[in-house]
């Protein structure tokens, strides 16, 4: 199956990757956030609180899921209020053309974790800065995308000018420091 933003008919590819699903009139994109993935508005209004509208993925399973891959454990109670009725996230998402994820792993119960995988390549995912916490946007021409620090971590170009050694060996220690914090409270234990 081709990865979507990679046939000629797509935006540029210096900008993020951005979707209509049916009956709205929105643009949207997806994001990653210290691997857990967002729905978010593609641009910035005026009238929405937050840039993100969901997660995807399943938090309590966020463990379980591939480090810095494209797959993850898709949670069934996630929703935007935009799905027609009797219809869940996942479905609503399935029929975005060109598909933006397709299924990988599913069990027959609607309720039970469905794996699913990202077909957006990772350079057309919405970014989200490590350092000044917001969202990547749709770019204008000639504006600059946001640089990789470290693999699915960003900064926006006003931050990596500003990055110096010491910022980065304090963001370093602190990610050091919450990951082992993190492996302390996993229950994965009772996990298969």
């Amino acid at each position: 199956m081709e990865e979507v933003g990679t046939s000629e008919n797509t935006e540029a590819t210096s900008s993020i990757y951005t979707f209509t699903p049916r009956n709205l009139t929105l643009q949207l994109s997806i994001g990653r956030k210290h691997n857990a993935w967002y729905i978010i508005f593609a641009r910035r209004y005026r009238t929405a609180d937050s840039r993100e509208i969901c997660r995807l993925d399943q938090p309590s399973l966020r463990f379980r899921h591939r480090k810095n891959g494209s797959r993850f454990t898709f949670n069934p109670k996630a929703f935007t209020g935009w799905e027609p009725p009797g219809e869940r996230l996942l479905e609503y998402l399935l029929s975005v053309d060109p598909a933006i994820l397709k299924v990988v792993s599913r069990d027959a119960d609607d309720d039970s974790p469905t794996e699913v995988e990202i077909l957006i390549p990772e350079h057309r995912l919405a970014h989200w800065c490590e350092r000044c916490h917001r969202w990547e946007t749709i770019k204008d021409q000639g504006d600059g995308r946001w640089r990789a620090y470290r693999y699915a971590g960003y900064l926006c170009p006003s931050c990596f000018r500003k990055d110096s050694f010491f910022f980065r060996l304090l963001r370093l220690v602190a990610h050091a420091f919450m990951s082992k914090i993190s492996t302390r409270f996993r229950t994965d234990a009772s996990l298969p």
